[in-house]
């Protein structure tokens, strides 16, 4: 059992707390079965890169335990090996990973600026896994698909890092609450604040009254509303247009089988007839390929849509029961644009 390793909070906190019960069964595995798994020292410094439950239990306990030491250029160097050693190895959620994430892109964002203008060496004796993340992340987008989630759930993600208290991010990590949750709290807290009034000097007649408006952030709010609702009214629009169209064509093939000698009243009813006949079919035709696309490509429970292999969510107050899967595709892709519109 190796003497004097060092534990930094910096490195420990990187690593995502076990579940209720995880801690437990660790404690239990190694007491039967020993520390098989050797722990992580930075070579040189002495300090615990990997391993911290399993170096807590065995000290604890008075058990045996290997080292291995690894070599490390800097503090930068040690955390980023640490993110991707965590992503690669558990079972980790979705805000688990998110967060891992976002903390990389704070650590490359930190030593890019630090070494800008001085340096191009930082990473070389980096591992390749590390090489791969060396490049500063700037957008969203870039984080979503690092971390394997939508451009909506990422923006949540980030909004909650940057607005909550440290005692909501833990349990959200924690899985005892949900991201979704903890970011209608912080919309639901963003209350719209009234411009101060400030003193008019009037040289001529005004024709409205000076008055106290919201300041940006309600505007903000009203503005992503409407669009909200435009994207659902034009996606309907889509939908009736190619209905309509679907129309045209059946009752175009429709009539040339049949002969147009018929008085006008005659040809009318026969119409009319012919467009109940086909909407009644068209209807019975999309409910049983949306019942079989939707298998593939619909999550009701999540609210969310699979396009072109990524799932997309959908605003949580809308109803996705009824809607065909070219309207929820629409939806989907619009909304999670205008959520990373507005991350931007």
């Amino acid at each position: 059992m190796e003497q004097g390793i060092k534990i930094l909070q910096e490195f420990k906190e990187l690593i995502p707390p076990l579940i209720q019960g995880e801690y437990e069964q660790l404690t239990e595995n190694i007491l039967n079965e020993g520390c098989r798994e050797p722990l992580i020292v930075w070579a040189g410094k002495n300090i615990l890169v990997d391993g911290h439950n399993r170096y807590e239990i065995c000290t604890k306990h008075n058990l045996e335990f290997q080292t291995v030491h690894k070599v490390f250029e800097n503090e930068a160097e040690v955390k980023l090996w640490i993110i991707q050693n965590q992503l690669g190895r558990r079972n980790l959620n979705t805000a688990q990973v998110c967060d891992l994430v976002y903390a990389k892109k704070e650590i490359i964002a930190k030593q890019a600026k630090e070494n800008q203008g001085t340096r191009t060496d930082i990473f070389q004796k980096s591992e390749k896994s590390l090489d791969e993340v060396k490049q500063p992340i700037n957008t969203t987008k870039q984080l979503a698909e690092d971390a394997g989630v939508s451009i909506d759930t990422m923006s949540k993600y980030i909004k909650i890092k940057e607005n909550s208290t440290p005692e909501t991010i833990s349990s959200i990590l924690e899985g005892k609450d949900s991201i979704n949750k903890a970011y209608k709290e912080i919309k639901r807290g963003e209350k719209p604040q009234l411009k101060p009034k400030t003193p008019v000097i009037k040289t001529s007649p005004q024709l409205f009254p000076v008055e106290e408006i919201e300041d940006i952030t309600g505007l903000n709010q009203t503005i992503k509303e409407l669009e909200d609702e435009i994207i659902i009214k034009d996606a309907r629009i889509v939908e009736l247009e190619a209905e309509n169209e679907q129309l045209k064509q059946l009752l175009s093939e429709q009539s040339g089988n049949n002969t147009v000698d018929n008085e006008p009243e005659e040809a009318e009813s026969t119409e009319n007839m012919l467009i109940n006949n086909m909407q009644e079919d068209e209807i019975q035709v999309n409910k049983d390929v949306s019942h079989n696309k939707c298998d593939e490509q619909l999550d009701y429970e999540n609210k969310r849509v699979l396009v072109k292999d990524e799932w997309l969510e959908l605003p949580s107050e809308f109803d996705m029961q009824g809607k065909s899967l070219e309207l929820l595709i629409i939806m989907a892709t619009n909304y999670s644009n205008n959520q990373h519109k507005e991350t931007l």
